[in-house]
């Protein structure tokens, strides 16, 4: 409303700046027109009776004959009254009033253009787009509708069609979500972001299914973004229908490092014990479930938790490790041959682990400001270990 309302003024301030001297101009020239054509006229008719005279004069000294000048005459009138008509066509044809009709229309059709184009051309669907975004009353049905009308619009946007894909599939038009995300994984030159739901979305299509364009897909995006979530949690798929179970919780155990979304971590966790419970190393892995004291929540999201594993009774440098932070807890973590920190030296080759959750301040791994520790884990047992990080 304040956007029309700003335009309803700017045309109001436009036809009263133009129309006024246009109005002040026609009136000096109508009036100027009058009084030039009244000069015109009175000329004329001055030398009409001018040469009447002369006729006349030429008449009474006989000069010329009645009959003649009767003629003559005669001509004089018609031509006096041809000029006269003449004159006020001409007036009638270069009245001003075409042109202040003209600038008129031009008053109004300009911004009217303005709007039209700005509403083609301008951001006012990217502005509605904000706004129902913002609208949690806002329908699936009713975002989807107006994202439409904005590629047909922009039909070369990529940020429309990147959201009508996502919208598609968050609507289960899987064919519709397949088709928009192939023309932008065309227009985008194969960017790693739309790579990856490219092929989410295949696989969906395909009834859960790695077909070779979906494989070709999630590893033509890992190869630019190795941490890219959704393509690594195609990898942990791919290699969990191949049952390579190890392989498959490593791709989700690197996915769950980045991922960010809460129920995207449920699910990762949820695959990582499924594979784990089917891997034939369950020896080479230990569950850590590190959690911290309500005590300790005041400490920074971003600060460091390193959980990791040494021989038991042992000092020297951890077997295993991995780093987290504050704001990821509680969380599962694997420890096993892949985070293993001594070369040569495999976690699975330790029968006595000891299992360290410690929070540094200063970021230095070897200082402690809190920990939690459980001595004496046998590696070969499955249980998962848990942690809480106290003051």
């Amino acid at each position: 409303m304040i956007f029309w309302g700003i335009v309803f003024i700017l045309i109001l301030f436009a036809f009263l700046v133009t129309i006024p001297p246009l109005v002040s101009k026609y009136n000096e020239k109508h009036a100027y027109g009058q009084y030039t054509a009244q000069q015109y006229k009175n000329a004329n008719l001055a030398s009409f009776k001018e040469q009447q005279t002369d006729i006349s004069l030429r008449v009474e000294n006989n000069i010329l004959s009645q009959l003649d000048a009767d003629k003559l005459i005669l001509e004089l009138e018609k031509k006096l009254l041809s000029d006269l008509s003449h004159k006020d066509t001409a007036k009638a044809k270069t009245s001003p009033h075409v042109n202040i009709q003209v600038i008129i229309f031009l008053t109004f059709s300009i911004p009217l253009a303005t709007l039209i184009l700005y509403n083609k051309l301008g951001a006012h669907t990217e502005i509605a787009i904000t706004n129902i975004l913002n609208n949690k009353d806002a329908t699936t049905e009713q975002v989807v509708a107006l994202i439409e009308d904005w590629t047909e619009k922009q039909p070369e946007n990529t940020q429309a069609l990147y959201l009508l894909g996502s919208q598609y599939l968050t609507l289960g038009r899987l064919e519709d979500a397949v088709n928009e995300y192939r023309k932008l994984y065309v227009k985008s030159d194969r960017h790693p972001q739309i790579s990856s739901h490219f092929a989410q979305a295949l696989f969906l299509l395909e009834k859960q299914v790695i077909t070779e364009e979906v494989r070709r897909l999630y590893q033509e995006s890992l190869q630019m973004d190795p941490n890219n979530t959704t393509a690594l949690g195609l990898k942990g798929i791919d290699a969990f229908e191949q049952t390579r179970y190890n392989d498959a919780a490593n791709a989700w155990q690197m996915a769950l490092k980045a991922e960010k979304d809460s129920h995207a971590r449920q699910a990762l966790v949820a695959g990582i014990e499924k594979a784990q419970e089917l891997t034939e190393e369950k020896s080479s892995q230990i569950t850590v479930l590190v959690s911290i004291s309500p005590k300790l929540t005041s400490l920074s999201a971003n600060t460091r938790v390193i959980i990791f594993a040494r021989e038991s009774g042992v000092q020297g440098p951890p077997a295993a490790a991995v780093a987290i932070t504050v704001g990821e807890l509680p969380r599962k973590v694997i420890l096993d041959d892949s985070t293993a920190m001594i070369e040569g030296r495999l976690l699975s080759s330790i029968s006595k682990l000891d299992i360290f959750a410690r929070i540094t301040l200063s970021g230095d791994a070897m200082r402690s400001d809190y920990q939690a520790v459980a001595t004496g884990v046998d590696s070969s047992d499955h249980k998962v270990v848990e942690l809480k990080i106290t003051p």
